[in-house]
């Protein structure tokens, strides 16, 4: 396990680091590599989010003085930890402890009527069996539990800001993402974080190795390794090509559109490959809906007469453009395989709604639960 935005392995962040920009629409995701002290040291802000997402969070005095701090700016902070520790988990009085269950599998959902779904998200017992036992009173609120009442994600109000600290790590990870619906768990419990600027931590990582040679210094850097990587590629290039006595022409290739790109980021990067459309598909339709849901308030489970006037009005694409796009979507779900063709078309279509719906996201404020409890 890792919990780290690089790899694709179950216990891996990938897949949630590359729907970031889903979950934050137009805000900028930035990358820290260094500790909390060293990155919030000196400085303030307003406005912002830190993810710290791991097995365990062991925050030393300086770490957790500065993000106490932060918080009581205006800003919020998630951590997702099964294990607290250290100096903050002192000061919130968090504990944790597993429930003593026997079955593979245990349900979880959210405490808020408005983003609970109606039946549990079916979770590993590894992943979902971690509970608080104990977290601060004072401007606490219990977000998420088990189903057997345990509360594993709550709220505690600091300054004018908040904390929200789950104590399920692997529900945010690749594996638990793609299992059943879940996606649509971890995009509800983000969505108490404001859509503004987010801090997304890679240096409290249990995988993290202590940098001990300028390698793993540059190698610790993105623009650096970005840099090295590149290099090396260019030398074995020039290398491949200088051993052949001649080359033929290369074809130009012009590139995929943006929509192929924004589309190839998200999980379908993980399953083309095995040519696995249908799952795709369902995850594509997945996110499109919570897309609908979130920004505009359309539930596109339960249709009547009147949805596509409501989701033409709603959102300001066409009506024909909403039933051609609905339609496709359910010729898709009731199929047991899915072809290549059917699956760009079904991309393309959502991109072309989401395009048509694009000046109504710009003007209109986000309802719900963001932005109003973090401030």
């Amino acid at each position: 396990m890792s919990f780290s935005r690089a790899d694709k392995i179950p216990y891996g962040a990938y897949i949630l680091y590359e729907l970031l920009p889903d979950l934050f629409p137009g805000a900028p995701v930035l990358t820290v590599h260094d500790s909390i002290y060293d990155t919030l040291k000196g400085k303030s802000y307003r406005g912002a989010n830190y993810v710290i997402i791991d097995n365990t969070v062991d925050l030393d005095k300086p770490d957790t003085d500065e993000l106490m701090r932060f918080v009581s700016e205006g800003n919020s902070v998630f951590i997702a930890a099964g294990y607290y520790q250290g100096e903050f988990a002192s000061r919130l009085s968090l504990g944790t402890a597993p429930e003593d269950v026997l079955a593979d599998r245990m349900g979880i959902n959210l405490a808020n009527r408005g983003l609970a779904a109606r039946r549990n998200y079916i979770c590993t017992r590894g992943a979902a069996n971690i509970r608080f036992l104990s977290f601060r009173r004072t401007g606490a609120a219990v977000l998420g539990m088990n189903e057997r009442r345990g509360v594993n994600y709550i709220q505690i109000r600091h300054g004018r800001g908040a904390f929200f600290l789950s104590s399920l790590p692997f529900v945010y990870t690749n594996h638990n993402i793609l299992l059943n619906n879940n996606a649509e768990y971890v995009f509800r419990s983000l969505s108490y974080l404001p859509v503004r600027r987010t801090f997304w931590d890679e240096y409290y990582k249990s995988s993290r190795a202590a940098p001990g040679t300028p390698l793993r210094y540059v190698l610790s850097r993105e623009p650096l390794a970005w840099a090295y990587y590149t290099g090396l590629a260019g030398l074995a290039l020039f290398i491949a090509f200088r051993a052949r006595r001649k080359q033929r022409a290369i074809p130009v290739i012009l590139p995929l559109g943006n929509a192929t790109l924004d589309f190839i980021k998200t999980v379908g990067r993980l399953y083309y490959q095995r040519g696995d459309h249908k799952n795709i598909a369902e995850k594509k339709i997945l996110y499109f809906y919570d897309f609908i849901s979130s920004r505009f308030q359309i539930d596109a489970l339960h249709r009547d007469e009147s949805f596509y006037e409501r989701v033409s009005s709603g959102t300001g694409a066409p009506r024909y453009m909403a039933r051609r796009l609905f339609d496709l979507i359910d010729v898709v779900r009731t199929r047991s395989a899915v072809t290549d063709g059917e699956l760009m078309r079904l991309n393309g279509l959502i991109e072309e709604f989401k395009h048509a719906a694009g000046a109504a996201v710009a003007t209109r404020p986000v309802y719900g639960t963001r932005g109003n409890s973090g401030s």
